[in-house]
C-alpha cells in the first residue's frame, strides 16, 4: 500500500510498506521513497541509493536530470536512514538486500533495473548485485574503496563514539569535514550550517548509529566486505571517485575495479561528496556508462 505525500509532474513522494521481520510481530512498515517517471520511458528503472545520512532531498537535481533523459528514477531511504521506519535491530547489508527484494515486489518492479550507489549507498548496491544478480543490469558506485584506510576508519570511530552520545549534531559537523574538498567548503562554508540543521532534521542518532555500526567490514574475508562483494558481482560495473576523496581513496577504488576488471573514472575537484561537488561531472559518467551499448560483463 502506497500513501502519496506530494506529487508533481515528474515525480511523487511516498512511504511503501514492506515486510519488516525484525520488528514487533513482523509487521509491515513504511519505506520512504521517491519515483519519477519521464514523459516518455526509453531506459531500465535506474535505482539510487544515497550516503549514511543523505535523505531523499539530497537528490532532487540529480532525479530531476536523470528523468529528463528518459529514465523512471526511484530513490528510496533505507533501513535507518530519514523517515524510513524499519526496525534498528537489524540493519547489515544483508538485512539491506532483503528489504530491497521486499520493496521491488511491493511496487510491483521485475527488473532488471540500474542501480547506482554512493558510499553506504555504493556498499548495499554492492551487496544487492552479489546477491541478486538476475535484478541488476549495470552497476555504479560512487565512493567505495577496497580499504578505506586509516584515515577513513578513525573517522568512522569518531562518528560512532558522537552517535552513541546521541549528539547527532557532532557526528554531521564531522562528516561534513571529511566528505567534502577543502576547495568546496571555503566556497560553501556560510551555507555548512544550514546544511547541517537540514541532515540533522531528516536522520536520528539511533538510525544512524545502526548504519554505520553494522555495516561496515575492514576484514576482506568478511562476506560483505566490498572485495568478498566484487567477487559476487556479474553485471558491468563503473567506480567513480573524486580525486581528492579521504574517505575512499583514489588507490583503493581503483584497486577495487582492478580486481574485477571494472571501468573507473576519477572526477577532479572533488572530495568524497562526488554528486554534490561536481554534479555535472557525475551524471553525465553515470549517463555514459549507462547507455554505452554491449558492454563486458565483470571478469573472473
Amino acid at each position: 500500500m502506497q500513501r502519496a505525500l506530494r506529487s508533481c509532474a515528474t515525480s511523487t513522494l511516498s512511504f511503501v510498506n514492506i515486510v519488516d521481520r525484525f520488528g514487533l510481530h513482523r509487521t509491515h512498515a513504511a519505506v520512504h521513497v521517491c519515483q519519477t517517471t519521464p514523459v516518455e520511458e526509453q531506459h531500465p528503472m535506474m535505482v539510487l541509493i544515497g550516503g549514511t545520512a543523505q535523505s531523499i532531498g539530497a537528490y532532487v537535481g540529480h532525479t530531476r536530470q536523470f528523468t529528463e533523459s528518459g529514465r523512471q528514477v526511484l530513490q528510496y531511504e533505507t533501513r535507518g536512514q530519514g523517515k524510513t521506519q524499519l526496525s534498528l535491530r537489524d540493519a547489515t547489508l544483508e538485512t539491506h538486500v532483503e528489504d530491497f527484494a521486499n520493496l521491488m515486489d511491493a511496487l510491483k518492479i521485475e527488473g532488471p533495473v540500474d542501480l547506482c550507489g554512493f558510499s553506504f549507498g555504493g556498499r548495499v548496491s554492492l551487496a544487492i548485485a552479489a546477491s541478486m544478480p538476475e535484478k541488476v543490469r549495470r552497476l555504479v558506485v560512487t565512493g567505495v574503496p577496497a580499504d578505506r584506510g586509516a584515515l577513513a576508519r578513525c573517522t568512522l570511530r569518531g562518528w560512532l563514539s558522537a552517535l552513541e552520545k546521541g549528539n547527532l549534531e557532532a557526528m554531521v559537523w564531522c562528516s561534513i569535514v571529511e566528505t567534502h574538498s577543502e576547495r568546496f567548503l571555503a566556497q560553501h562554508e556560510s551555507r555548512v550550517a544550514d546544511w547541517v540543521q537540514q541532515i540533522v532534521q531528516a536522520n536520528t542518532a539511533g538510525g544512524l548509529h545502526a548504519i554505520v555500526s553494522q555495516t561496515h567490514h575492514d576484514d576482506p574475508n568478511h562476506p560483505y566486505h566490498t572485495v568478498s562483494l566484487s567477487e559476487r558481482v556479474q553485471c558491468p560495473t563503473l567506480l567513480l571517485v573524486g580525486k581528492e576523496d579521504r574517505m575512499a581513496p583514489e588507490r583503493e577504488v581503483q584497486r577495487l575495479a582492478d580486481l574485477r576488471g571494472w571501468r573507473t573514472e576519477v572526477i577532479p575537484k572533488a572530495g568524497h561528496m562526488l554528486p554534490l561537488e561536481r554534479p555535472v561531472e557525475w551524471r553525465r559518467a553515470v549517463l555514459s556508462f549507462l547507455d554505452t551499448e554491449d558492454l563486458p560483463e565483470a571478469s573472473y
